[in-house]
């Protein structure tokens, strides 16, 4: 079933305008690369790239700390010229059995594309993957 009234609108709010442009420490080839040393350097780096707008979603990104759902990375193989490694590098990380999670930028556009429904009362989101490469 399409998405209905107000998460319609959302949704097609955070699609039509987009992200800011990133500040220069969140620029690179390929995916975004607002990447950190902690789950709080990269919520704060999503932050300032314009990707994180509402409050609600900045809490909500704080406070799921990225380390507790991916592996850590080898230190000697954390960084390549092109892909970040580790829980809180803006990339899609291998969590297992050929499944990944996906780039942080990713969760922070579907967030915010539904901060004003999840900003009611004992409201939740769970994010489902299903392997498609698409997050929904």
């Amino acid at each position: 079933q399409p998405l209905a009234g107000p998460l319609q609108a959302a949704a097609t709010r955070v699609i039509m305008s987009g992200p800011q442009s990133p500040p220069p420490q969140c620029q690179g080839s390929g995916a975004w690369k607002c990447s950190g040393a902690s789950n709080a350097e990269l919520v704060e780096n999503l932050r300032a790239a314009g990707l994180i707008s509402s409050p609600a979603v900045h809490s909500a990104m704080l406070a799921t700390d990225r380390g507790h759902f991916c592996p850590d990375a080898d230190p000697a193989a954390r960084v390549s010229a092109t892909y970040h490694y580790g829980p809180y590098a803006d990339a899609p990380q291998a969590i297992g059995h050929k499944q990944t999670i996906s780039a942080p930028h990713a969760h922070a556009l579907a967030l915010e594309a539904l901060a004003e429904q999840l900003a009611k009362p004992d409201c939740r989101a769970l994010d489902v993957g299903c392997g498609s490469g698409v997050l929904v």
